[in-house]
């Protein structure tokens, strides 16, 4: 049955362009992120979708948790949104010509980031991935869908040859940093789990995937950012900087961020 797999993942998503006709799809971030819940304040988010092959990018305001965009039915596409501009995003796509709505989630902004940039570039393959099986495989792989060798993958996708073989589990690596500031370290992603520091004591983290991984320290407004290689051999780096604005802001400026402009 292995050759099924492989038909249902590269079988184009809607046929019939010729009879095209634009669809209202809203779609919507399904969840709170992690530092949201940490620092009881909502993100502005940095909305991506593929158009041709550019990405259109647009920032939605504090508390704003949807959008609304007129697609041709019959072409499917992924999008994201981008907690204040970057990190991990939320993610999602849009697979039915009846569908009317997209929800975001977290659990698959790896992939449909991976899948976005290379549709900058081929995005008309991109569009025939049966979106669906290609996630249940990732999920079968990695069920937190996030420790994947996506260079190996994306490169299966755009040369024609995806088959289920073409998800593979990435590397994950332990990573022990010294002396970070005390108190607790909240991730961005659940599926890389949050820490406490302690004055005097090193950190050790098992198990990071490849790729950026960001904490935030609400108390002392820092972020951490982990640069892990994908090659096990390779320095990992890692380097602290201030927090978004968002989060410097006094409570009153934020209520009146989020309140007044309604």
């Amino acid at each position: 049955m292995r050759y099924v797999t492989c038909v249902l993942i590269l079988l184009f998503a809607f046929s019939g362009v010729s009879c095209d006709t634009n669809r209202t799809i809203t779609i919507s971030i399904s969840e709170s992120h992690p530092w949201e819940r940490a620092s009881g304040r909502v993100f502005w988010y940095t909305f991506v979708y593929p158009e041709g092959d550019e990405l259109m990018k647009i920032n939605l305001p504090i508390g704003v948790r949807e959008i609304t965009i007129n697609r041709p039915k019959l072409h499917s596409f992924v999008c994201a949104a981008y907690p204040l501009g970057e990190g991990i995003p939320f993610g999602g796509a849009y697979v039915l010509p009846q569908q009317k709505s997209v929800e975001l989630h977290l659990q698959e902004g790896p992939l449909v980031e991976a899948l976005l940039h290379t549709s900058k570039k081929w995005s008309r393959v991109v569009s025939q991935v049966n979106y669906n099986q290609l996630k249940e495989l990732v999920k079968n792989v990695d069920h937190t869908m996030i420790a994947l060798q996506w260079n190996a993958l994306v490169k299966d996708i755009v040369d024609g040859k995806l088959k289920e073989s073409s998800v593979k589990a990435g590397n994950r690596n332990k990573v022990v940093i010294e002396e970070l500031p005390p108190g607790k370290w909240v991730s961005e992603t659940d599926a890389v789990p949050s820490f406490t520091a302690f004055m005097d004591h090193e950190v050790t983290m098992e198990n990071l995937p490849s790729g950026m991984i960001r904490f935030l320290h609400v108390e002392q407004n820092m972020e951490l950012r982990i640069i892990v290689p994908e090659e096990s051999n390779e320095e990992v780096f890692w380097h602290i900087t201030t927090v978004d604005p968002l989060l410097l802001l006094s409570d009153s400026l934020y209520y009146e961020l989020l309140y007044g402009r309604k």
